[in-house]
């Protein structure tokens, strides 16, 4: 099993704060915290870009040709991204409070609207320049403040002219690279605060605006570009004549569909291509309306949430919205050709307590303070359905052993049994007595389920199928910290300073006694080993069988303790901060230790040593991710300079520890790890955090990583070869560049009576190597051409099931196929029943046809 694990992805993190963008026709981009989340729609599959900024992102500027993006977090930095590499190439500060930005339509210049003006930079990445962003120009408006907030900023066709909208009701045009000799800067009033400027098509500097009221103005311009350019002393007949704008006045876009009201516009975006203008209200409805037709509405939507649009972006036969910030943040993709949702997704509207995979790894179940359970797919990290029920926060989750079930426990003193397959909720399970439950399990036969009490120290047995209470475990003197089961043994932590093992047919334990109060336990899943964490982060491993003490492993100097809140000297801070939850790999190889810090470990259980360390984040705008005390940023944040509108919102409960991050006038909240989840596959495992559930994989598009590499192999080469029909070389070409896109298409070119031949010449390690790919690939691949897919799994295993049965890091790639081939194997299940119907169906309309044929030869009255 490898060890080299990478952030893949961020679970139930869909929308918080930003701007919403396309950057091609079917990849979405949208900021989560410090880092962009892509959503590719077409392949029904997300990511999370490499780069990380140190605050959250607020705004995105992508180029024209998608191959560049600007972030810009709210302290002013901008990362200008390679997504041809996914790496950041350059970093800089520009300002304090950048509102807004744009690349010109050449991708040659960055425009940045911030603290009242107006900043150019020219952008060079073609060459190693030691200042990629370098700064052209200011450009300070009149009745402009560092108050004023710019809304957008939009270039021409050209890249010679850019609008700029804010707040101030004035909308500006002007030059910004250099002098035009018929066009001096204009002005455009306007009787409320301007939401939108776009420039209407791609040969013109005509002006389509939106206000906060509705209003949408057409400034159509008297000049066309080439007379713009014609020098004044050249053309006697406009020696005079500059450029202006003609005002053609619109009516309000609520006289063109029945609004409740009149609802203030928040957010609105342009498709100069097809003409559709798309506009987002305080109260959740969106228009759309088409221009090419007039003032034309073509679609209302009304999501009747009561909270603003904050972001929105158009394309051809998409719109993306954003619905409200923080917690409360959701994800709409609206498909306008079939007129449905292709993507609504909603995160938990409270932080994420807890985190489980199926035991097919396919799904991961989050818990949240919300009170609720959602079940997310692990390919796609999409929300697929929603588990209701509890009215206090759930505290832990677990699967059946089979996985056609989850039960989740909570602080109202239930634990709820939901069927998998139907999502329905076939079974409840209390307490005699009221009390609320924390840590939950179940055993591999799905017959008992085990919870403990936070408040009275006890353990309860339930019997699923019935729900009845079938014992309480009662010993610990203190909290209950964990529970964790290994066949009819039951591991129970407590801060008593003791960890008891029952024995759950005879209901006997034995108490194992520790220096330290204990935080978590762990049964190895091999079973042959016991995990205790203490409260001084020490690991101490145990025989199962004995419970006899074999090593300790020591982590407290491995982590990385940042300043916090409160806090002023380093030792306050460590006597304070420790590791508080541990978890096993599947294949009980490595374990994982996190907690109250910005990083975890993965340590080799056998070895007792340190492998590797992660850190959760780099984003500063949450307290103990920085490991320097600066005083200043510490008092400065004690100050609250917020201008914002939205600032005045409900105040949380004096003392509370978990608030929302939307709500910028409250502190900060604290980085702190509080559970792990281990995909059974064992190439992934999921992180829940204050940032989310962040998930790491081995299965992350590397970069190149050649194979047996020789002179002469490119991609182009290799497509050369499958268009001769050169399917072997082809192959062999492909899997040597290791180009996942390139294996694809191979293997979809090879005619199906040739794949055994070409699967035959392989050698071992490129055997390897393309069964590692299909593990990793195929739910992506196998969308289309299956049975193709299927028949190379075939001959790949019949060839090479020697090799791979003596390579023990395959078992994942092997687990993945399973599951593969399990889910066709269903569905073909389902589709043989149907064909069965179907031709009962056509049979029985035979049957009827020829029924009515005989009556119609029958003779009259006979």
């Amino acid at each position: 099993m490898e060890s080299k694990f990478q952030l893949s992805d961020v679970v139930g993190a869909v929308f918080q704060n930003g701007n919403l963008k396309f950057f091609t026709k079917d990849h979405l981009a949208c900021p989560i915290g410090n880092r962009v989340k892509v959503m590719d729609l077409k392949n029904d599959a997300s990511h999370i870009l490499d780069c990380e900024s140190n605050f959250n992102v607020v705004h995105m500027a992508f180029s024209r040709d998608g191959s560049m993006v600007a972030l810009v977090n709210e302290v002013g930095i901008v990362s200008l991204v390679s997504l041809v590499l996914n790496s950041v190439i350059y970093q800089r500060k520009i300002g304090q409070h950048v509102r807004c930005a744009a690349f010109s339509p050449n991708s040659k210049y960055l425009a940045f609207g911030m603290d009242g003006y107006v900043a150019i930079y020219s952008v060079d990445v073609d060459c190693l320049t030691p200042e990629p962003l370098r700064l052209l120009s200011r450009r300070q408006f009149a009745n402009m403040s560092a108050q004023t907030t710019f809304t957008q900023l939009e270039w021409s066709f050209d890249s010679r002219l850019l609008t700029v909208s804010s707040n101030s009701h004035i909308q500006r045009v002007y030059a910004p690279l250099r002098a035009l000799p018929r066009f001096n800067m204009l002005s455009l009033p306007e009787r409320a605060e301007i939401i939108g400027a776009w420039f209407r098509t791609s040969s013109t500097y005509d002006i389509l605006l939106v206000t906060k009221r509705g209003i949408i103005s057409n400034y159509s311009a008297s000049l066309d570009p080439v007379e713009v350019m014609k020098p004044l002393e050249e053309d006697e007949q406009f020696k005079e004549a500059r450029m202006f704008f003609k005002y053609d006045s619109k009516p309000a876009i609520y006289d063109k569909f029945e609004s409740n009201g009149r609802p203030n516009v928040t957010s609105a975006a342009f498709d100069k291509k097809n003409e559709l203008l798309a506009i987002g209200f305080e109260n959740s409805e969106i228009v759309i309306a088409n221009l090419s037709m007039g003032l034309h509405v073509t679609k209302h939507l009304n999501l009747n949430l009561g909270i603003p649009i904050e972001a929105i972006d158009i394309t051809d036969n998409l719109l993306a919205f954003g619905t409200g910030r923080g917690y409360n943040g959701a994800l709409y993709v609206w498909d306008q050709r079939s007129e449905i949702f292709a993507v609504k997704q909603q995160s938990h509207t409270k932080a994420i307590r807890t985190a489980v995979y199926s035991p097919l790894g396919h799904v991961l179940a989050t818990g949240g303070d919300d009170g609720l359970v959602k079940i997310w797919n692990s390919e796609s990290a999409m929300c697929v359905v929603t588990l209701k029920g509890h009215t206090a926060p759930v505290t832990s989750l677990c699967f059946t052993q089979n996985g056609n079930a989850i039960l989740s426990a909570s602080l109202d003193g239930q634990v709820l049994a939901h069927d998998m397959k139907k999502y329905r909720n076939f079974r409840t399970m209390v307490t005699p007595r009221e009390t609320q439950l924390e840590h939950l399990c179940a055993d591999k036969e799905g017959l008992n389920c085990i919870a403990s009490s936070q408040n009275s120290f006890e353990i309860y047995v339930w019997a699923i199928e019935t729900g009845n209470l079938l014992e309480v475990l009662t010993g610990h003197t203190g909290p209950i910290t964990a529970l964790s089961l290994n066949g009819l043994k039951l591991a129970s932590a407590s801060m008593d300073k003791t960890v008891r093992v029952w024995d759950v047919t005879r209901m006997e334990n034995e108490a194992i006694q520790f220096s330290k109060e204990c935080v978590d336990v762990k049964f190895s899943p091999d079973g042959f080993f016991l995990a205790v964490l203490l409260l001084d982060s020490s690991v101490h491993v145990l025989s199962a069988e004995s419970n006899s003490e074999i090593a300790i492993i020591e982590t407290k100097l491995d982590m990385d303790i940042g300043w916090k809140k409160g806090n002023l000297a380093k030792n306050s801070i460590e006597k304070n901060v420790n590791y508080n939850r541990i978890e096993f790999s599947p294949t009980s190889k490595f374990l994982l230790i996190g907690g109250q810090s910005n990083n975890f470990s993965l340590y080799d259980f056998a070895q007792h040593t340190l492998i590797r360390r992660f850190k959760l984040t780099a984003n500063q705008s949450i307290d103990g991710t920085n490991p320097r005390f600066d005083p200043f940023a510490y008092y400065g944040q004690q100050i609250d300079a917020s201008d914002e509108e939205n600032e005045i919102g409900p105040i949380n409960t004096p003392g509370e520890a978990r608030k929302d991050l939307s709500l910028r006038k409250f502190e900060r909240p604290s980085i702190e790890l509080t559970e792990f989840a281990f995909n059974p596959t064992g190439r992934s495992f999921a992180v829940v955090s204050t940032e989310g559930v962040m998930v790491f994989s081995l299965d992350k598009r590397r970069r190149f990583r050649p194979i047996r590499l020789v002179e002469g192999a490119t991609i182009k080469k290799a497509e050369e070869l499958l268009e001769n029909e050169e399917y072997h070389e082809a192959l062999l070409m492909s899997l040597a560049l290791d180009e996942k896109d390139l294996v694809e298409k191979v293997l979809v070119t090879i005619p199906i009576d040739e794949i055994q031949k070409e699967i035959q010449t392989l050698d071992d390690q490129l055997a390897i190597e393309l069964l590692r790919y299909l593990g990793a690939n195929i739910n992506r691949i196998a969308k289309i051409r299956i049975h193709q897919y299927l028949l190379i799994c075939r001959h790949l295993v019949f060839t090479f099931a020697q090799t791979f049965k003596a390579d023990t890091t395959l078992t994942d790639s092997i687990t993945s196929l399973q599951f593969f081939l399990k889910t066709h194997k269903d569905l073909l299940q389902i589709i043989q029943s149907n064909k069965g119907l179907i031709d009962f169906e056509l049979t029985q309309r035979q049957l009827n046809q020829l029924n009515r044929e005989m009556e119609e030869l029958k003779p009259p009255g006979a």
